[in-house]
């Protein structure tokens, strides 16, 4: 599969790009346009789902191995919690404030009941995914059939009976989605099933059909169809893995070398465009936004540098 890996890699790097500069710096920027509200139609539905999708299609079909996906997965979550709390506390010393509750109580209450810290939420997706594959060696152990619907009436009823602690949502549709790439791995490519998704995404795209489906919340949007945005969300990852195999299967320098890095760009770069936001903020600069884009992005391109520092893959390396 190696000649798949470039669209993969694509793929992944407009979701991060997204992710980072539209999303997230948009929302805390506050600066929304009417490109980022057609990107987040076209992308937010699918985005966080994609990802567990893609770790399905590489689904390891051996018992799981508690100690390599510790270190895969918690060993980082743990490290770049560390690094964002960091952060904080740099910030908050650089105001003037040292609370307990601030600095050591809330950040467990946040870890506990949302699945990660304020200052680095997006790590949330790191625990989420190492349960899903500890949940998956499960269900390939005993064989169940027909796995992907149970789970998805479970996340269903979860999304209607519990709310908090979110690792038990998200963790539940990371599963359905991690299951679906298992099984549609190469089905996906089957020009039938890509129409049918082609279809169903257009349809939803222009119609009430079609809501923001939050992954960590476990939440939909303004209209309450649970069951149809978990389709949806899947006829999205079908599409755009289509369209990018045929027209995105080839190196193209910066997507294809973001999709490469992205771990690092995913773990960095929310407590350090917190922290950049809020210095811009009380300085009242004009255009914040793209300030914050541009100083984010140098930080990200000296993240990437260290990343391949040996200080940095001996901390990293599973083999450590």
């Amino acid at each position: 599969m190696k000649h798949r890996d470039f669209y993969l890699d694509n793929i992944c790097g407009i979701l991060i790009l997204y992710m980072i500069f539209i999303l997230h710096c948009g929302d805390i920027a506050k600066s929304h346009s009417v490109l980022s509200s057609l990107l987040g139609k076209l992308l937010f539905s699918f985005m966080m789902p994609w990802f567990f999708f893609k770790s399905g299609m590489f689904a390891d079909k051996a018992k799981f191995d508690i100690k390599r996906n510790f270190k895969k997965f918690i060993r980082p979550y743990i490290l770049f919690t560390i690094y964002g709390w960091v952060i904080m506390l740099l910030y908050y010393l650089y105001l003037g404030i040292f609370s307990m509750e601030n600095l050591f109580i809330n950040p467990v209450k946040q870890i506990i009941l949302y699945g990660g810290i304020e200052w680095n939420m997006p790590l949330w997706f790191l625990l989420g995914l190492f349960l899903v594959k500890m949940l998956f060696s499960f269900f390939k152990i005993y064989k169940f059939k027909w796995s992907f619907l149970y789970v998805a009436l479970c996340c269903y009823l979860l999304s209607k009976v519990i709310t908090i602690p979110y690792f038990i949502g998200f963790t539940t549709i990371g599963l359905f989605y991690f299951i679906c790439g298992d099984l549609l791995r190469n089905k996906q490519f089957n020009k039938y099933i890509f129409l049918i998704a082609l279809i169903f995404f257009a349809i939803a795209l222009f119609t009430k059909l079609y809501s923001s489906f939050d992954i960590r919340l476990n939440q939909v949007g303004i209209y309450d169809m649970y069951l149809v945005d978990l389709v949806v969300a899947l006829s999205g990852i079908i599409l755009f893995n289509n369209l990018s195999f045929v027209f995105l299967n080839r190196n193209i320098p910066v997507l294809s070398f973001v999709g490469r890095n992205s771990m690092i760009f995913y773990t960095i770069h929310y407590p350090m465009m917190i922290l950049i936001y809020n210095l811009i903020n009380e300085n009242e600069l004009l255009n914040s936004y793209l300030i914050l884009c541009i100083l984010l992005a140098g930080y990200l391109m000296i993240g990437i540098l260290f990343s391949k520092s040996y200080i940095y893959q001996r901390i990293m390396s599973n083999h450590a």
